[in-house]
């Protein structure tokens, strides 16, 4: 609907609990670049968050794009999609759980999951890694993320 980065816009925000230079959350919303991804620092419980601002959404469905990395590397495994009005550390509700999914160990792979708790709308929406990559490491790393549903 907006044609382009909506990060670069300023309709959407996204942030990271970490990230190592050069590999920014704001990467993940250029679908279409298989050069720029995000990476996180290698830590458990890495996070990536969507802040829709002045909407909230209620999400269905969300694609995952691994990064252009070979099989084996750091490739999302282990993660929850959660929700949350607030953005308080306490206040995050699991909308989706996924635990050793092989579908993303692979380069430029695309995969789309229904969320498995979607009856609500929420201004934030985050991705935490819950285990290791298929490296056996921390790094959350993803060429983009997409979200699917309703906005109000």
């Amino acid at each position: 609907e907006y044609g382009g980065n909506v990060y670069d816009k300023n309709i959407v925000y996204v942030t990271s609990s970490s990230c190592i230079a050069g590999y920014e959350p704001r990467n993940v919303v250029n679908f279409n670049d298989n050069e720029k991804i995000f990476r996180s620092d290698n830590e458990p419980n890495s996070w990536l968050k969507y802040d829709f601002k002045s909407r909230k959404v209620r999400p269905n469905y969300y694609s995952i794009k691994s990064c252009y990395y070979k099989k084996g590397s750091d490739h999302p495994k282990n993660w929850v999609i959660e929700g949350s009005n607030s953005d308080l550390s306490n206040d995050w509700t699991i909308l989706d759980s996924r635990n050793n999914i092989n579908s993303l160990d692979e380069s430029n792979a695309v995969q789309m999951f229904s969320i498995q708790k979607a009856s609500r709308f929420y201004r934030y929406l985050r991705i935490r890694q819950t285990g290791p990559n298929s490296d056996n490491r921390h790094n959350l790393e993803i060429s983009a993320l997409e979200y699917f549903g309703a906005i109000q």
